[in-house]
């Protein structure tokens, strides 16, 4: 029986998003690149680690119609939209677990979405770097000096991010879980894969995300961009561009 991966993303429903932004739009189909690149990344992982399968079944593929699936990629941006929310769409990779060669492989191919996600915020990233200097302004810049190109990437820099540490969370259907699934006995793996469970992760999620979680994650992210030389200043322009582009904030 195949096993399900997903990508998930749950942001705060806010009723102040700008529909009529084309940044918005932008990030969007940015974000519809970044979950086929995740689910990519899952089926090459896959197929390098035994599932000879999955080129057949369509898990190689960069066409985002592929990794479609009802709940994610269309009943909860419906939802989300309802709400006045951003619609942002899920998707999953079907990997048969049993042609995996070991232990060490399952796991690999859950931390390859994430792993791509945070590829993709470093290279989102990268211009906004002081050492680059391709982005860069004064101390005293403001989020009304920056670009739609550069707006554009400090969204995407805060959107794969959160990506990626969602998705490490370890609660079914997440990656995280994913990634510690095969270390349990296999009672208990079938136990936390049935449908049932997967909803009430997702129903966790839909309660914890919305509150000090995300903003966890975002203190996160600031520590993240810290260590790795930008300064204070870019990381709040950075941290305001997310907010500009998807709550008009």
């Amino acid at each position: 029986m195949p096993n399900l991966l997903t990508a998930n993303l749950f942001l705060p429903v806010l009723a102040s998003v700008d529909f009529h932004s084309p940044i918005l739009w932008a990030v969007l189909a940015g974000w519809v690149i970044s979950v086929t690149l995740h689910e990519l990344a899952h089926g090459i992982v896959a197929y390098l680690g035994g599932d000879y399968t999955i080129r057949d079944r369509g898990g190689l593929t960069l066409n985002p119609f592929k990794y479609m699936d009802p709940l994610l990629s269309i009943g909860m941006p419906l939802f989300f939209l309802a709400q006045g929310g951003v619609p942002l769409m899920g998707g999953v990779t079907y990997i048969r677990q049993d042609l995996l060669r070991n232990r060490f492989w399952q796991s690999a191919v859950s931390l390859a979405g994430p792993g791509t996600n945070f590829v993709l915020c470093l290279l989102c990233a990268w211009p906004f770097h002081p050492r680059i200097g391709w982005i860069h302004y004064s101390y005293f810049a403001t989020i009304a000096q920056l670009t739609p190109t550069e707006q554009f990437l400090g969204a995407m820099v805060v959107l794969q991010f959160l990506a990626c540490m969602i998705n490490l969370i370890p609660i079914p259907p997440l990656d995280g879980f994913g990634a510690i699934r095969p270390y349990f006995d296999l009672r208990t793996q079938a136990l936390l894969s049935t449908p049932q469970v997967r909803m009430g992760g997702l129903i966790v999620l839909w309660f914890l995300l919305p509150r000090q979680l995300t903003q966890g994650i975002y203190h996160l992210e600031d520590k993240t961009l810290n260590l790795l030389g930008f300064d204070e200043q870019t990381i709040t322009l950075i941290g305001e561009s997310f907010n500009r582009v998807m709550f008009n904030e």
